[in-house]
């Protein structure tokens, strides 16, 4: 009984690390193709970044995300959503 516990229990551990792991890559958008840019409006100077899918672009949506002192993923915290976005969900 206890040989049974303690396998079921690895393999869940297993599982849960594995699952872990392979969703961490949504956090990561440096593996992604980008281009920085910048545009200057009325003499007012926009900068951003343009993140590029894998595939033919057949789309393309801009996010602004307000003011404060943030940087364009806020600090990883937009990366599953554009690595989403990317991949086409």
């Amino acid at each position: 009984m206890n040989l049974r516990v303690v396998l079921f229990a690895g393999i869940v551990l297993a599982s849960t690390a594995g699952a872990l792991l392979w969703r961490m890559t949504d956090h990561d958008v440096d593996r992604r193709v980008s281009e920085p840019f910048e545009v200057t409006v009325s003499g007012i100077e926009l900068s951003g970044t343009i993140w590029l899918p894998d595939e033919a672009v057949i789309a393309a949506v801009a996010m602004v995300h307000g003011d404060g002192a943030q940087d364009r993923t806020m600090s990883g915290g937009y990366a599953p959503m554009i690595n989403a976005l990317l991949a086409g969900c």
